[in-house]
């Protein structure tokens, strides 16, 4: 298909921004001859919607070529941004964060998908359902910011672009408070004799949460003991600094 009549302007770019370098990477690769999978485009019945390959795209783009081998599927501009959300997830150039981040906001500001819960929208984007929950508060956190609140004078406040950052401390002390509360209310019911009837289940279900809670333990002072390590390095570091500074003002003098 000719890269005229794919439309790349439907929001369907999942990646926080275009990799000049990966870009200039694949367009090498075309010119020695190496053959790249399809792009996936979707296709409404007018429009061909990128979905998944912008770097093949461009790459195509750069070097002049005209035409590209495509995969099409039947769908709109929405099933093509849902498609382009878990996208290169286990293929092509590795996801950033900020790529991660992005394919979660694509669907958390889609008014179609507001109703949709954590787990759903981390199995959309190929993420983890913590940090949906953050980018959730993230969101949240600006929305409260820019509501007027007229009855309440004016506060002085100094402006930030920075976002709270996603630490998966945080996210594993949440997930073992949940998984704690939800085992004490499944031992509670079954001990009520509530969940008779389904008691292999309710047992099965205590067993894969005291399990994860375990786990998330263990990598919890894993990153405890990176931390401590970190910090240590970071003494050494300002230490050697401190002696290079006292150095180059000796040799100032």
């Amino acid at each position: 298909m000719k890269l005229d009549q794919i439309r790349i302007d439907g929001g369907t770019q999942a990646r926080a921004k275009m990799s000049e370098d990966t870009v200039r990477e694949y367009a090498d690769l075309l010119k020695e001859g190496v053959k790249f999978p399809p792009v996936t485009v979707f296709y409404d019945g007018v429009d061909y919607w990128l979905a998944d390959g912008f770097n093949r795209y461009y790459a195509h783009k750069s070097i002049k070529r005209d035409v590209i081998d495509i995969d099409i599927k039947q769908g709109s501009r929405l099933d093509a941004k849902l498609y382009a959300c878990g996208a290169n997830s286990a293929h092509g150039q590795p996801r950033t964060r900020a790529d991660k981040r992005n394919s979660v906001l694509m669907v958390l500001n889609e008014p179609e998908w507001k109703g949709l819960s954590l787990r759903e929208v981390a199995k959309i984007c190929a993420v983890a359902h913590q940090f949906v929950g953050v980018v959730r508060k993230e969101l949240e956190q600006v929305s409260f910011k820019d509501t007027p609140k007229p009855s309440s004078p004016p506060k002085k406040t100094v402006p930030t672009n920075d976002a709270p950052e996603y630490d998966e401390r945080d996210d594993m002390r949440e997930t073992i408070a949940t998984l704690n509360e939800e085992l004490e209310v499944a031992s509670r019911a079954a001990a009520a004799g509530v969940l008779l009837e389904g008691m292999e289940e309710a047992q099965a279900i205590m067993d894969r949460q005291a399990g994860e809670i375990k786990t998330l333990q263990a990598e919890n002072d894993g990153l405890k003991a990176t931390r401590d390590t970190m910090m240590v390095e970071i003494r050494e570091l300002k230490k050697q600094c401190a002696y290079y500074q006292k150095k180059l003002k000796g040799l100032e003098k």
